[in-house]
């Protein structure tokens, strides 16, 4: 008879040492949670395969990309900008196949990036390096890792708003071209290492829109003239290191199937859109946060932390006991 062991209360009690801990993080600027998801097809390369028996049998997997950026409410002309947050890539489920062979994998990239559209031109603002933690193989099969970028400078001439979007075609040479792939330049580059029975597994992995798709991550107003807004800041040149110039805005299109709930919540392209009227409700916040502050004691959440803290520690003690009891039974 197979037992599980139950981590309801674990849970909660790692939920409240989170919230107690909270207590003693720096207050930010007004920001909100933003992302979207798109389509990608995945072709790869593991090292050592023989590029002449794979001529012709080219193949890219059909994958999905989930971005989740922290981003500012609003901002102003020449504010500095950074962007963190969370992406996955939920990879094809051909790799179910290899289950049981393969058991782990994880990797990095250098070359994931964001497209910026201000004032109806758009640049590539390359991310620091991606990197996924060790991930079992099973299905649906996501491997994801938190995401930050280099900042950024709001132009001083912008006006309306700027555009944040998932990585978009013919941003960087492929290493696969042209024998795994017909594509020559792709959306972003990684290394993968996947581990198991069968051994391990260096990859090269190139990923790319089959059909362009805006992927709008977020829009985000830019305050008139005169006008404070409060976003996040740092010490930086326009455009930050990762920061490179691009053609025009992004080809408009439909975003594909969402992933297998790789955050908690997401949000659908159209969300993140904001109207005239919630532009100036989310400036006149702004203005009122950067005068007087939102701030929530810090005691009171050390308390509320302590208290759910005891009452996990509780469950997970009469849980234990419960356990304790059936087990008795069934040996009798």
């Amino acid at each position: 008879m197979k037992r599980t062991v139950p981590t309801r209360g674990l849970a909660v009690g790692a939920a409240g040492l989170l919230l107690a801990a909270s207590a003693f993080a720096p207050a930010t600027a007004a920001e909100r949670t933003a992302a979207a998801t798109a389509r990608y097809d995945c072709a790869l390369k593991f090292d050592g395969q023989d590029d002449t028996a794979a001529a012709g049998q080219k193949y890219a997997d059909e994958s999905a990309m989930t971005m989740q950026l922290q981003v500012p409410t609003v901002v102003s002309p020449g504010q500095v900008v950074s962007l963190r947050g969370t992406a996955a890539l939920q990879l094809s489920e051909e790799m179910d196949m290899a289950e049981g062979y393969l058991s782990t994998v994880e990797g990095y990239s250098d070359t994931l990036s964001v497209a910026v559209t201000v004032n109806g031109k758009t640049f590539t603002h390359r991310a620091n390096r991606w990197q996924t933690g060790k991930t079992a193989l099973k299905s649906p099969f996501v491997v994801k890792g938190g995401v930050t970028f280099p900042t950024f400078t709001v132009p001083a001439n912008a006006v309306g708003s700027i555009k944040i979007a998932l990585p978009q075609n013919n941003v960087v040479d492929t290493p696969l071209y042209p024998e795994y792939s017909d594509v020559k330049t792709v959306a972003f580059t990684a290394r993968a290492t996947a581990s198991g029975s069968m051994g391990t597994y260096n990859y090269d992995v190139a990923c790319y829109q089959p059909t362009p798709t805006a992927g709008v991550i977020a829009e985000i107003p830019v305050a008139s003239a005169g006008s404070a807004a409060t976003g996040n800041s740092g010490k930086s040149s326009s455009g930050g290191s990762g920061s490179t110039g691009s053609g025009s805005a992004a080809a408009s299109g439909s975003a594909s199937d969402p992933l297998a709930d790789p955050f908690a919540a997401a949000l659908t392209e159209g969300d993140d859109v904001l109207s005239a009227d919630e532009q100036a409700a989310a400036q006149q916040t702004a203005q009122q946060n950067a005068v007087q502050g939102v701030y929530m004691p810090a005691w009171a959440l050390i308390l509320l932390g302590a208290v759910a803290t005891g009452a996990a520690c509780g469950y997970a003690l009469l849980t234990r006991y419960r356990l304790g009891i059936l087990r008795a039974a069934l040996d009798e």
